[in-house]
């Protein structure tokens, strides 16, 4: 007898976001064969190394990162390192730094964890792991047995928040923390205003599984900076972009920390110096060379490399908001059981996952099949072709698509 499966709130929220893209991808199982872009990658190791920290801190051991971290995920994840061009110590450097970065930022201590006594595997800190809640316990906090359809096919909910924490000791709330490692270093603009759903869901998923502070519960989103970072080597290489036409290094760079730029500023006053006394000219910065430099090194003092919002939770908000999450599902299981494909949600804005260089991950094929009807063949040829990878057989389930020409 096979199991149900749990539903997630990556699912729910591709359900609210696109009907057609729901349908490809968790209905019919269908994904791009190289699925993760370097940044997702850099996202997952940085999770990964994270991770050991606050396993190494609940265990009261030293703080050393596990060299075999990378194979691990990369096993975990099924990454073909030389098919997807993986380079292993950038990515590697890249998800330390944001990590060692986060850590700094978190200070954590260990009597802040909270010990996992809801997962599947319970034991250790709550951080990083699966939890299941079935419809029973889901249906205390927020009742939904009208949704048929979802609560036929699947055993419950469930989610994987990054890290639950008691930060102001067990009187006071508790902080679901979520994560994620940028590339680039405006973290200010990246960080919303706005909560994501994943408060709501992880809101409602952690206090059907019990977990009932005093304190209620809050929300935290942590935008944090894991992308390169700017060596001296990189201001002094020939023809240097860093560099500017009179030969000093340029201010445009924010991925820099101040003691490097102020070296490499050094260094290349220095070094033009010494190629204009050559070709017997005489060279000096300006005095305002000199304030610009100094006033640079002072702003990149304050540039933050992790940026932080907290949430507070209402209860019967986050209750609203999971309701129609699974609401939309609901909807879908039902538009698919009479045969009919959902339909696309086109979003035309530039920035719009309809829009962007790889926005959403069924964008080839939904839009090579417009102004037709024939998203599924489209699928079913990708498929064939190797372009797109099913994860699971269900080809056999796809309805036909819709003609519009048979209908009065």
């Amino acid at each position: 007898m096979l199991t149900k499966p749990f539903l997630s709130h990556s699912q729910s929220s591709c359900a609210l976001e696109c009907g057609a893209k729901w349908w490809a991808i968790w209905h019919l199982g269908y994904q791009p064969v190289d699925i993760e872009s370097m940044p997702q990658r850099v996202g997952t190791l940085g999770h990964a190394y994270a991770l050991d920290d606050i396993v190494a801190l609940w265990h009261d051991h030293t703080k050393a990162w596990n060299g075999d971290t990378f194979w691990r995920v990369a096993e975990e994840r099924k990454w073909d390192i030389e098919r997807m061009d993986i380079d292993v110590d950038d990515e590697c450097a890249r998800a330390r730094w944001g990590a060692s970065n986060l850590d700094t930022f978190l200070n954590l201590q260990r009597y802040h964890l909270i010990p996992d006594l809801y997962s599947r595997k319970p034991g250790g800190p709550l951080a990083e792991v699966r939890i299941d809640v079935p419809w029973a316990r889901v249906h205390e906090v927020v009742p939904m047995q009208d949704l048929t359809a979802a609560v036929e096919v699947f055993s419950g909910i469930d989610g994987q928040p990054d890290l639950v924490t008691m930060e102001k000791g067990w009187g006071g709330p508790a902080t679901i923390t979520d994560y994620k490692f940028r590339q680039k270093p405006g973290l200010a603009e990246a960080t919303s205003e706005v909560p994501d759903t994943q408060g709501a869901w992880y809101h409602t998923l952690l206090t059907a599984a019990g977990l009932r502070p005093a304190g209620g519960l809050e929300f935290r989103q942590i935008s944090v900076y894991a992308g390169p970072m700017l060596t001296v080597d990189d201001f002094l290489e020939p023809g240097s972009p860093h560099v500017i036409e009179r030969g000093l290094p340029s201010r445009m760079p924010k991925n820099v920390e101040p003691e490097v730029f102020d070296e490499a500023f050094r260094l290349l006053v220095q070094r033009t110096t010494q190629q204009r006394a050559a070709e017997g000219k005489r060279w000096s910065p300006t005095a305002n060379d000199l304030a610009e430099a100094r006033r640079h090194i002072e702003d990149l003092r304050h540039i933050r490399r992790v940026e932080e919002r907290r949430f507070p939770l209402d209860p019967s908000v986050c209750r609203e908001v999971v309701r129609d999450l699974v609401s939309h599902v609901d909807a879908l299981l039902h538009q698919v059981r009479r045969g009919h494909r959902p339909a696309r949600h086109l979003r035309s804005h530039p920035s719009s996952p309809c829009s962007r260089p790889f926005g959403c991950s069924v964008q080839g094929p939904c839009l090579a099949s417009l102004g037709s009807h024939n998203f599924s063949a489209v699928l079913r040829s990708m498929s064939a072709d190797g372009r797109l990878s099913p994860r699971a057989e269900r080809i056999a389930e796809m309805p036909a698509d819709m003609d519009f020409a048979t209908l009065s």
